[in-house]
């Protein structure tokens, strides 16, 4: 693994990375930046702050045209670990075992089996809720 300091993003094009990960606020701009040449070859995973809802579906719309892999969200604590992470089927973040991540405003935590599998309490939004529903349809 190797850690990229903001104005050392030009060295992460060389570096060829398997997977990008970084805060919202640092890969969302990558995605819309012209000519960018990052390709991670496996996800691209954006990693949120505590109570801040994360990415929409026009911020995976996003990052999907600029990396052409799967994108992943994670919701990290206030002293930086991670408390939640989203699975393959995008419908919530999956509450860690002994982690306490509290929803955002906009979010709820939902306890039904996920279609991955996993029986965690997920976070999720109005619109993963929708979006899923949809899938289901």
């Amino acid at each position: 693994m190797k850690e990229f300091r903001t104005g050392e993003i030009g060295s992460l094009r060389t570096w060829n990375p398997d997977v990008l990960v970084g805060p919202i606020d640092q890969i969302l701009p990558l995605a819309v930046a012209p000519g960018h040449g990052i390709s991670p070859s496996t996800a691209v995973v954006v990693v949120t702050a505590p109570g801040k809802l994360g990415l929409t579906g026009h911020d995976r719309d996003r990052l999907w045209r600029a990396f052409g892999v799967p994108i992943f969200e994670f919701r990290r604590s206030k002293n930086g670990r991670i408390v939640a992470r989203e699975c393959e089927m995008h419908d919530g973040l999956h509450i860690e075992r002994g982690s306490k991540a509290e929803p955002a405003e906009g979010e709820e935590v939902v306890f039904e089996e996920c279609e991955c599998g996993r029986t965690s309490p997920r976070l999720r939004t109005a619109e993963a809720r929708a979006a899923a529903a949809d899938a289901a349809d």
